[in-house]
């Protein structure tokens, strides 16, 4: 029965984790369970492997909530929302960085250093002073 009692209360936890934007002690609050109960609970495995999936959901909540605020309001917001997607087309420190390592390599092959040997020369016999 306390089991199944735990695990109604870390169902309504975890709801009201999301509603609080990952905010624990909020949802605590909004479920009627104490932050120390929350604690406990995040020791056992199968309850941190839930809050790592309520995060999940709550990182995919934000995501579209942005994306609709970008879309609707904001050219700045959708322009950082298609580099974070599409790094390759949209962020141009991205496609800066990778036209720089492929123009270091086309020059590399076409003039490649010439590979330098050091050798020792042999120590100087120098006269003893007196």
């Amino acid at each position: 029965m306390a089991k199944k009692t735990d695990e109604i209360r870390q169902a309504q936890f975890l709801a009201e984790y999301i509603n609080c934007m990952g905010n624990k002690s909020k949802a605590a609050k909004a479920a009627g369970i104490s932050i120390d109960t929350v604690k406990t609970w995040s020791k056992k495995p199968e309850f941190k492997a839930q809050i790592a999936e309520a995060k999940k959901d709550l990182v995919d909540k934000l995501i579209a909530a942005g994306l609709e605020r970008a879309v609707n309001k904001s050219d700045l917001l959708l322009m950082f929302f298609l580099k974070s997607f599409d790094s390759e087309q949209f962020d141009e420190n991205y496609r800066r960085t990778k036209w720089e390592q492929n123009k270091e390599d086309e020059l590399r092959q076409k003039y490649p250093l010439p590979q330098i040997q050091i050798i020792s020369e042999p120590k100087l016999d120098t006269p003893k002073q007196s």
